[in-house]
């Protein structure tokens, strides 16, 4: 599920007449599903209780706490067999089964092959297993925060749904006054009811191509935009305060944007075609427009925040854009071999 942009004009589908109803508060595209969720699998057959409350040791980042890996089930590079240590996969014959804690279900797991060209070549050894499974990813580009604490809300009668019940309620009372009241909204922190309110909205919300780099572990992931805010301010009087603030790095490098690698939850059992990231410009971090401006920076990969992730180098970036007698012949093989 991926969320529509908040313009009432993004609503959908419409059935005769009316639009559809919003369980989770917001409308959502239905993309490709997660092969894990497709086949009933439920979150806690991947996510353990140490993953999921922790152990006790405060990491630094969300990437450092150990998971259950791909391999663990499937095997990998480096291991052609489930991993034994795994209580919940047994074997039978010649096949592993994964037995699910909470339905009790079992699952014929599918094991890492040889015979699959793209595994077959030595550099993807380095690759994560979703940079290439990963059917879509999240893509979210600027959000803008707006505090404002004016009475003036004609402006967002198209922009009701923001995800926050309270705020679509309020602005719908108050677009139905003649004189309106001062705006007020719940301090999450306390409780109490205080002046103001906040507004959102994103400057952009994609899922195509995606974006390459290192993660935490030297391995080429996905990369997806995080913490690309631009705050704003209006007070009571309707003076603007901060028009679009981006917040700076705290290790003074910029404006406080970064691109990090994550692991998608909409993982396919046969990897994406050759061009999801050879010979592609996004995936080698020159962002999705043919032409970069100003308007577009923020489709530009940003440093990771965490100093021992990158995006791609150079030498990286070009390799990945080259067209080599092997990569031919690969790609060939792999359109032969491979049913998508």
């Amino acid at each position: 599920m991926f969320e529509h942009d908040y313009d009432k004009s993004y609503r959908s589908p419409v059935i005769e007449g009316y639009t559809a109803p919003r369980p989770y508060g917001l409308d959502y595209h239905y993309l490709a599903m997660d092969v894990h969720a497709e086949r009933g699998m439920e979150c806690t057959d991947c996510h353990t209780k140490t993953d999921v409350m922790g152990t006790g040791t405060v990491y630094g980042y969300e990437a450092e706490v150990p998971k259950t890996q791909c391999s663990d089930c499937h095997g990998g590079f480096c291991q052609p067999t489930p991993n034994k240590a795994v209580a919940n996969i047994k074997s039978e014959g010649e096949a592993f089964l994964f037995r699910s804690n909470t339905s009790g279900r079992k699952f014929k797991l599918a094991l890492f092959s040889k015979d699959v060209v793209s595994h077959n070549i030595p550099q993807h050894k380095e690759v994560r297993c979703g940079a290439c499974h990963a059917q879509w990813s999240y893509q979210d580009y600027g959000l803008s925060v707006m505090r404002d604490d004016s009475p003036d809300y004609g402006k967002w009668a198209r922009l009701l749904i923001q995800g926050d019940p309270y705020l679509e309620g309020f602005l719908r009372k108050e677009l139905n006054r003649v004189a309106n009241q001062p705006p007020v909204s719940p301090d999450w922190l306390d409780g109490n009811m205080k002046p103001g309110i906040w507004y959102s909205g994103w400057r952009a919300r994609r899922w195509e191509f995606m974006p390459l780099g290192l993660d935490s572990k030297g391995k080429y992931a996905v990369l997806r935009p995080r913490y690309q805010y631009f705050v704003s301010y209006i007070d009571k009087n309707g003076d603007v305060v901060l028009d679009s603030v981006a917040p700076k790095r705290g290790d003074g490098k910029g404006v406080g944007w970064a691109f990090m690698p994550y692991r998608p939850h909409t993982i396919s059992p046969v990897g994406r075609k050759c061009e999801g990231c050879h010979l592609n410009e996004t995936a080698a971090g020159r962002g999705i427009f043919r032409a970069n401006t100003c308007d577009s920076e923020l489709f530009l990969p940003s440093p990771p925040a965490i100093d021992h992730m990158r995006l791609l180098n150079k030498k990286e970036r070009d390799r990945l854009l080259r067209v080599t007698e092997e990569y031919r012949v690969k790609r060939f093989l792999d359109e032969l071999t491979t049913t998508r």
